[in-house]
């Protein structure tokens, strides 16, 4: 049977436990680093104005909605992580809830039959 070697486990361990105090900090950094790559918001102008405009889409044209509408879409397909952004759901929510909003306006002063289609 062998004969196990009490002191020169201690040596063993004392030196093992004396590298792992070294090193720890090391370990730590490491970590640390590691969490703090993970993915960043780039944090961009145009969509703090775009969500600014976006804003006053309730009283905009068909025209100037789908403009407005193109350009969000063109500086989106451009930087791909604006999409990211905590302002990009509500500048999509607010360019829907616009293109939802419908007015009729009927002039009575004209003569004569007035059509409506739709």
């Amino acid at each position: 049977m062998a004969q196990f070697n009490i002191q020169a486990y201690k040596a063993v361990g004392g030196a093992f436990f004396k590298q792992a105090l070294r090193t720890s900090p090391l370990i730590l950094l490491l970590a640390l680093l590691f969490v703090s790559c993970e993915k960043e918001l780039f944090h961009y102008a145009e969509i703090t104005e775009y969500h600014a405009e976006s804003q006053q889409l309730d009283v905009a044209t068909t025209d100037s909605l789908a403009r407005f509408s193109s350009k969000v879409q063109g500086f989106v397909a451009q930087h791909p992580d604006a999409k990211d952004a905590p302002l990009y759901p509500e500048i999509l929510n607010n360019i829907n809830n616009a293109k939802l909003n419908i007015t009729i306006i009927i002039h009575d002063e004209w003569d004569g039959e007035t059509f409506i289609e739709y």
